[in-house]
């Protein structure tokens, strides 16, 4: 994530779209429709469509296991298919007094028989070509090839907080594309 890159004439174009949706009652976020995550109000039948990841699989079976849904890509914009890849790792400190034993976990949890366990949970997907992942993960698991890193970068809640204060603003009828281009643009800039 870089200033020059958020206030693109591209990236104000995609805010002011997104944005659009908002103003027009097209979209609503899960506050405004009494609720405290979108999962939730996938479950409760406030919204017909979220943007959420694998976490909402376990979330869904624990609190509303009779409500059906299904993953779906994300709309191919103007630069082709995109969306978001999570990512961890499984690490071992340089000093650690374990390492034989941290070896043994981490190779079993990196091979097929222990990734195929957790990631049948429902979470995760996995990174290996040899396993299928959990049932219905199918679209998130062909979308890792087109999938962009999600990191942290530093000063991220700082960022975020400047765009969805923005954008928050800007949906209430005080701001545009440009401006919560701009919040997010500053915040990048202070946090660098």
């Amino acid at each position: 994530m870089t200033g020059a890159a958020i206030d693109s004439p591209e990236s104000v174009a995609a805010i002011d779209e997104y944005l659009g949706f908002f103003k027009d009652g097209e979209a609503k976020g899960p506050k405004a429709l009494g609720d405290d995550w979108c999962g939730k109000s996938l479950g409760e039948g406030h919204a017909a469509i979220i943007f959420e990841g694998g976490w909402l699989d376990p979330f869904m079976k624990e609190n509303y296991s009779d409500v059906k849904y299904q993953w779906a890509e994300m709309p191919a914009g103007p630069s082709g298919k995109a969306t978001l890849g999570f990512t961890v790792s499984y690490s071992m400190g340089v000093d650690s007094k374990n390492k034989d034993a941290s070896w043994v976990l981490i190779s079993y949890l990196t091979g097929p028989d222990g990734m195929n366990t957790w990631t049948k949970g429902g979470v995760a997907n996995p990174s290996r070509n040899d396993l299928q992942g959990g049932e219905g993960k199918e679209i998130l698991i062909q979308s890792a090839d087109y999938a962009k890193p999600w990191a942290f970068a530093p000063g991220f809640s700082k960022v975020n907080d400047a765009f969805n204060n923005a954008f928050t603003a800007a949906v209430q009828g005080d701001g545009s594309g440009q401006d919560i281009a701009a919040a997010t643009k500053a915040a990048i800039e202070a946090s660098q």
